[in-house]
């Protein structure tokens, strides 16, 4: 099975709930091996943790957006670090035969997010009151 994609979460109810959807099929969330690799390539001494971020944005968004049309979920987190506040951005697409929602993303430059996610409205999925604080963004 060495072709075979890594599971790095699921679409949770909690999101489902929020976003007023219910999904059929399958939830879960995976990241492909072209992706990982050039993860790897790319930070290489902390591609690991980046994987494991990315995890955890997707098991607790503070925010989630749905394009039906498009299949393609945008999850958010609001991070508080070195005095500012930055939200991270990461996407995850249907994609594939047979389909399956994959890691598309992480971006964390408003002008970027702006772009890509124009005309998509955000829901609160968590009421808290301080951003995470994290050594991702």
């Amino acid at each position: 099975m060495e072709n075979e994609p890594l599971r790095i979460g699921r679409v949770t109810r909690a999101t489902e709930r929020t976003l007023g959807i219910s999904l059929t099929g399958s939830v879960m969330i995976y990241i492909e091996n072209e992706m990982l690799d050039s993860l790897a390539e790319k930070h290489p001494d902390t591609y690991l943790t980046h994987i494991q971020e990315i995890g955890a944005i997707l098991k607790n968004p503070d925010f989630v957006a749905f394009a039906p049309e498009e299949e393609r979920f945008i999850y958010a987190r609001l991070y508080f670090k070195d005095g500012r506040f930055t939200m991270v951005y990461v996407t995850v697409k249907k994609t594939g035969r047979p389909s399956r929602w994959t890691y598309q993303g992480i971006a964390s430059s408003p002008a970027t997010a702006v772009t890509r996610f124009e005309g998509m409205t955000f829901v609160r999925v968590q009421n808290k009151t301080v951003p995470s604080e994290s050594s991702a963004a």
